[in-house]
């Protein structure tokens, strides 16, 4: 079990990075 979730944590990090710079220009452009 771990290692499978090693491996998705890695797989996902990215994934979520990418969400929240989407989510952070999409707050910035709001605010303004």
């Amino acid at each position: 079990m771990p290692r499978k979730k090693k491996r998705g944590i890695s797989v996902w990090m990215p994934l979520i990075k990418a969400v929240a710079v989407e989510l952070l220009k999409f707050g910035l452009a709001y605010l303004k």
